[in-house]
């Protein structure tokens, strides 16, 4: 199982609402919902995040990247960390600074 991050930048929150005859009208739950359809089919999950302040997308890439370090550590050793824990123990600095992590 993979544990697949949607990092979505500015403005990516009015998909389907701003010119949509340019834009379409599907939103961007429309696309997270469809991916994770998608993703769960092969048995992976996914997690969801969007803002439109780009030092939070720099702190969730950095928090996915140091998810993805721990993880591939962890391999090399032989140990087993649970994706959904471990990204949520790493993540908890940048929950608590008030941004939001929706795991669906």
């Amino acid at each position: 199982m993979a544990l697949i991050s949607l990092l979505h930048g500015p403005n990516l929150n009015l998909l389907g609402q701003r010119e949509p005859h340019i834009y379409g009208t599907a939103t961007l739950d429309d696309y997270v919902d469809f991916t994770t359809t998608a993703a769960k089919e092969f048995g992976h999950e996914v997690t969801a995040f969007q803002t439109n302040h780009e030092g939070a997308l720099v702190d969730a890439i950095h928090v996915a990247a140091l998810f993805n370090m721990i993880d591939r550590l962890a391999d090399s050793f032989g140990w087993h960390v649970p994706p959904d824990e471990a990204f949520h123990a790493r993540s908890q600095a940048m929950l608590e600074s008030g941004y939001t992590l929706m795991t669906l």
